[in-house]
């Protein structure tokens, strides 16, 4: 590794995007920094990249894969990577010379990222001579417009919720636990949905069956059962509760589970990028 390198050299590695809203840096560069074979840097983004199976850190969008050619002429596969990208990839670089050459270049994206003005932040016009680009480009303003639309929908359903609230807290104090204090029963279900409910809330064209099938399939939930996988009950968007079902003269405890509000995002987003709304 080389045992320095000036803070100029670093910062004039970072090139500006067509929409003037961040900063990249190519493998090449990481590679003749870190003083590390481009072949290993290489092997460790697509090792990042393939453990973000499910999309779920967005680290398919921390980098582009593009081709350069080498000193004899021969077209490589490179990788321009976002701060976040460099961030992530240089966590696995050692030492003290590897810490301070980290250090100056998060100073740099820092610095760079400053530069970038209010109006740099608006919707600019893809480069029309890059195709790869542009589609990403396009692909990035229409998802940002039907996610504003879904958070939109969502917004206003909860509105709608909150002023029936109270009636249907009471309807469902009344099926559950006739017995249970209402104002306690109320807190226990306010902001989660159960899978029924989330069918309705994301006007799905199916019910509560087809829904916990889809879930199972995109693998949010276990594959032989109607539940969420634990890591996505940490995340917020699940919760599971065992609540008391009425039988006739008598009551059973049943496992159900729940969406949160959170969770109604998520399931919107993985059912549209699986075609399965």
């Amino acid at each position: 590794m080389k045992d320095s390198i000036s803070y100029e050299s670093i910062k004039s590695t970072l090139v500006q995007d067509n929409n003037k809203q961040a900063y990249w840096v190519s493998s090449l560069n990481i590679s003749d920094t870190f003083d590390k074979r481009h072949p290993d840097v290489k092997r460790d983004v697509r090792n990042l990249l393939e453990k973000d199976v499910s999309n779920s850190a967005h680290i398919s969008k921390m980098f582009i894969n593009y081709q350069e050619a080498d000193k004899m002429n021969r077209l490589q596969d490179c990788y321009w990577m976002n701060r976040d990208g460099f961030t992530l990839l240089a966590m696995g670089f050692t030492g003290d010379k590897a810490l301070g050459f980290k250090l100056e270049y998060i100073k740099a994206f820092n610095e760079m990222e400053k530069t970038i003005s209010e109006a740099a932040a608006a919707v600019a016009l893809p480069d029309f001579t890059n195709q790869v680009l542009m589609a990403r480009a396009w692909a990035d303003e229409v998802e940002q417009k039907q996610l504003a639309q879904t958070n939109e929908k969502i917004a206003k359903i909860e509105t709608e919720k909150a002023i029936e609230e109270k009636s249907i807290v009471e309807k469902e104090v009344k099926r559950l636990q006739p017995k249970a204090d209402l104002a306690e029963r109320a807190i226990e279900i306010k902001g989660i949905y159960d899978i029924g409910e989330t069918a309705k809330l994301l006007s799905l064209s199916y019910g509560r069956n087809t829904l916990f099938k889809n879930l199972r399939e995109s693998g949010l939930f276990f594959q032989n059962k109607n539940e969420p996988k634990q890591q996505y009950i940490n995340q917020g968007l699940f919760q599971i509760k065992i609540v008391p079902i009425r039988k006739g003269s008598f009551e059973e405890n049943v496992t159900k589970v729940y969406v949160t509000s959170k969770g109604l995002k998520w399931i919107h987003k993985i059912l549209k990028e699986s075609v399965m709304l």
